[in-house]
């Protein structure tokens, strides 16, 4: 990546912030597999939400995609590029939103059986560190 095309995916990722809306930050990178080159993208402010700047946007033409969760889901379009990065955020939430609904239609109904079954499979969890208790154990003597 020459320091042009950084300089130009960061301005890129900056002005797409202001689109964006409040609290994305701009991260630029370079993968060097790629004929792409430089590649652009923001991220929220909670780092659950990433859009991406499709190369064709760092050289003025524009189109986006999002994720969602470490890329867990992903914006859905006939070609997975959206014209604003609003409409790609919208996409993605949509697309987890369906995906728990699924969920809680499989999960729903599940009988007492089953559920005790998961809950016996499931590790309890972690007790009081032995410093604390022993130190308990000091004050109540």
């Amino acid at each position: 990546m020459t320091r042009a095309e950084a300089l130009k995916a960061a301005k890129t990722a900056i002005a797409l912030m202001g689109s964006a809306g409040a609290g994305f930050k701009p991260y630029v990178w370079s993968n060097n597999r790629d004929s792409d080159g430089v590649h652009a993208s923001i991220i929220s402010a909670c780092g659950r939400i990433r859009v991406f700047i499709n190369p064709s946007a760092v050289t003025g033409e524009g189109n986006y995609t999002a994720s969602l969760c470490e890329n867990r889901w992903w914006s859905q379009h006939e070609d997975n590029t959206y014209a604003t990065p609003n409409d790609a955020i919208v996409s993605v939430i949509n697309v987890a939103l369906a995906d728990l609904r699924n969920i809680e239609k499989l999960t729903e109904g599940l009988s007492n059986i089953a559920l005790a079954m998961y809950a016996a499979s499931t590790p309890a969890p972690k007790t009081k560190s032995k410093v604390k208790s022993a130190a308990k154990a000091k004050v109540s003597s």
